[in-house]
């Protein structure tokens, strides 16, 4: 009875014995499991953590690009609007001109007529300037047979005592080289001249 029951308890110490074996396997292979799925999940968050990084890296420079074309544009536009106008303001002060020495207009009246045909100016669709909706040589037409025809100068003398441009000299100005705004101004000193520059131009001022 006793050798029986000595038996069986070493057979129960050694079925403890493989229990408490098999367990401690398990209890490490548990381990190790959670350790691989805790390095998995600290792997997958530094990933989203380095894509977010990359993403808010990637954000600002596309930011600081946009912020870069945005002045650029600016400069740009700014630079484009001021050419504009420089070009509309020439063009202006051309058809000015040119009706100044056109229609005759008197030196001293030349100032205010000047001022008084700017302040009627606007710029058309295609850029050229237009006066109380028509275009130079209409408006200057209608102007100095009318309200403007105060401001014209009589008739030239080309008798004794004119004085102008006698042709003996070259003209200041040729077709390859005319400002009309210079002519303008040159035609209220000396309308001969003004004349004489435009004919070897190839223009007629009348």
């Amino acid at each position: 009875m006793t050798e029986q029951t000595t038996t069986t308890t070493d057979a129960l110490d050694e079925d403890t014995s493989g229990l408490k074996a098999k367990n401690a396997d398990l209890v490490k292979r548990l381990a190790a499991a959670q350790k691989r799925a805790e390095d998995a999940e600290r792997e997958k968050t530094e990933a989203e953590e380095n894509a977010a990084n990359e993403k808010r890296s990637d954000l600002e420079k596309a930011n600081k690009q946009i912020e870069k074309l945005t002045k650029d544009l600016a400069t740009a536009n700014g630079a484009t609007a001021d050419a504009t106008k420089a070009l509309h303001s020439y063009k202006a002060e051309t058809e000015i001109g040119k009706l100044l020495v056109s229609h005759k207009v008197q030196p001293d009246d030349a100032p205010m007529v000047t001022a008084y045909i700017k302040s009627l100016m606007a710029i058309d669709d295609d850029g050229n300037p237009t006066f109380e909706g028509s275009d130079a040589a209409t408006f200057g037409k209608a102007y100095f047979t009318g309200a403007g025809k105060r401001y014209t100068a009589a008739p030239d003398n080309s008798g004794g005592g004119s004085t102008g441009f006698d042709g003996t000299k070259a003209p200041r100005m040729t077709a390859d080289n005319m400002n009309w705004s210079e002519l303008a101004k040159i035609h209220l000193n000396n309308p001969e001249e003004a004349r004489a520059i435009a004919t070897a131009a190839g223009k007629d001022i009348g």
